[in-house]
């Protein structure tokens, strides 16, 4: 909805100050540009991906148009995008938390109570099954896998991937994909676990984004 991928000078500045009253400028910001999109487009069905995040939330999607939600987490049939335990520290950790609590549920519930259809496709497994667990039986939940060049990503004789990559070959090598040092994605408990092995004869590779630092 912006076509800048920083926000606008005023609200760079006022986030400083207080982020929460830039996040409702956002917001309201967002949703004139939404409406606009629609009233000019005038769609018969609309195909939703990540909410959090930019200012939007269900009710600002019409309630009169068929809705194909394609999940990339958890956030459009839970309050929070992920919530997972990290062994540093006490209690659940949550990404893109839908506050208050109590508001947020019951956006969801008056969502999915609604009558033009809403389905719900997933490119996993794991995800689709999650949310036939936290929505009603009436919710149509579609698994599709992502599409893929099978060509591309197919495997690969080891010795010669350990060639073209310059990874030793009397190593044991193991491979994590995340954010640095996320704990989401259990970097915390990798991390503990390599601390506790000989680690002389083991090489770690690592793909994700890099520290801020």
């Amino acid at each position: 909805l912006d076509p800048s991928p920083k926000r606008p000078p005023f609200e760079r500045i006022l986030k400083n100050f207080s982020r929460s009253t830039a996040d409702r400028l956002r917001s309201r910001r967002h949703e004139t540009a939404f409406r606009q999109c629609l009233s000019e487009n005038a769609p018969t069905l609309l195909n939703v991906h990540n909410l959090h995040g930019c200012g939007l939330n269900h009710d600002h999607l019409p309630e009169q148009l068929p809705i194909v939600w394609t999940l990339h987490d958890c956030w459009a049939f839970s309050p929070e995008a992920f919530a997972w335990k990290d062994s540093r520290v006490e209690g659940d950790q949550f990404a893109a938390p839908d506050r208050p609590l109590a508001a947020a549920k019951e956006r969801r519930r008056r969502f999915f109570q609604r009558e033009a259809p809403v389905v719900l496709v997933s490119p996993s497994l794991w995800l689709a099954d999650l949310a036939r667990s936290q929505t009603s039986d009436k919710v149509r939940v579609e698994h599709i896998p992502y599409g893929v060049d099978s060509e591309s990503f197919a495997p690969r004789d080891s010795k010669q991937t350990r060639k073209a990559m310059e990874l030793d070959e009397d190593r044991v090598w193991l491979g994590h994909a995340s954010t640095w040092a996320s704990s989401r994605k259990g970097f915390d408990v990798l991390s503990r676990a390599l601390h506790s092995l000989d680690c002389s004869r083991l090489g770690l590779i690592l793909w994700g984004e890099l520290p801020s630092d």
